[in-house]
């Protein structure tokens, strides 16, 4: 027999913890109270073994990872994703003794997929220093793989620095810095070093690599 109920109580407030309906369970002869709570209704599932879902279509809300990337063996497994800004880090011969930079233009963004790294940004000298050497620009969110496949190379651009033929930029593996290069038309690299940059050099970036 079913049973309907009708001319609930309109609730004037949102309840406490406490009973909202109580239910009697009598699976086995041994009666028992049981109730609904607010916790209950609430509560997030846990899910302990594989949910097949034909299609998750959300119209509101996100999906969160953990701050900490819990790595999958399976390569159609999604199992990271990060947003979030980087600063730029321009050096000469591993130093940047009195490099500054225009306030305003110090940071990047990037965004994680997987292990899929994307670095975009934008920046203003408004001093090189003193520093010599090859240049570089560290300061990359995520450790390049420890991997022959994951170098990536990039067209960067450039304004107040001087390049023979094309200016190039890579990203080396098991560092978190681009390399800053040239090439000429006949194939000669080489890198870019202080005496290519001046005091108001600009530096633009975009590079995706593969990251830890």
């Amino acid at each position: 027999m079913g049973l309907k109920i009708t001319e609930l109580t309109e609730l004037a407030a949102t309840p406490a913890i406490t009973d909202i309906l109580a239910i009697v369970d009598d699976p086995g002869g041994s009666p028992a109270t049981k109730k609904i709570t607010v916790a209950n209704l609430h509560k997030a599932p846990v899910f302990t073994g594989a949910v097949t879902i034909p299609t998750i279509n959300l119209t509101g809300g996100q999906i969160a990872f953990p701050a900490t990337a819990v790595p999958s063996a399976d390569p159609n497994t999604l199992d990271d994703y990060e947003e979030g800004t980087w600063t730029f880090d321009l050096q000469f011969g591993n130093a940047k003794v009195g490099i500054t930079y225009n306030a305003a233009f110090t940071e990047g963004y990037y965004t994680k997929i997987g292990r899929l790294v994307t670095c975009t940004g934008f920046t203003i000298l408004t001093s090189k220093g003193t520093s010599v050497g090859p240049a570089t620009l560290s300061g990359l969110p995520f450790t390049v793989a420890n991997d022959n496949r994951a170098y990536a190379a990039s067209y960067p651009y450039y304004s107040g620095v001087s390049f023979a033929n094309v200016p190039l930029m890579y990203a080396v593996k098991n560092s978190v810095y681009l390399d800053l290069q040239e090439i000429t038309e006949v194939g000669v690299l080489t890198s870019l070093t202080d005496a290519n940059f001046a005091n108001d050099s600009q530096i633009m970036v975009s590079i995706s690599y593969v990251g830890v």
